[in-house]
């Protein structure tokens, strides 16, 4: 199971929450209403950690024998900046 933290109503993720928060999988701050785009973006990130979570599943029960395991740091802006 993967474990993440979700910020309604917040434009941006505040510096103490990723200082506190360094145990989630992952951090999202959302505004009170999302665009199209938004709403797309966050169905994909959830999709992708539910992926993630099913690999770890498969893993930790012996279904499968990685020879690899690695967390990959995403680090994303509003409008690009």
């Amino acid at each position: 199971m993967r474990y993440g933290l979700v910020l309604g109503g917040l434009r941006h993720i505040p510096g103490r929450v990723l200082r506190l928060g360094q145990r989630f999988d992952f951090i999202a701050a959302l505004p009170s209403e999302l665009s199209g785009g938004e709403r797309e973006r966050f169905g994909q990130l959830m999709r992708e950690e539910a992926a993630a979570s099913v690999d770890l599943i498969q893993v930790l029960f012996g279904k499968r024998k990685p020879t690899l395991f690695r967390k990959r740091l995403v680090v994303a802006y509003p409008n690009g900046a």
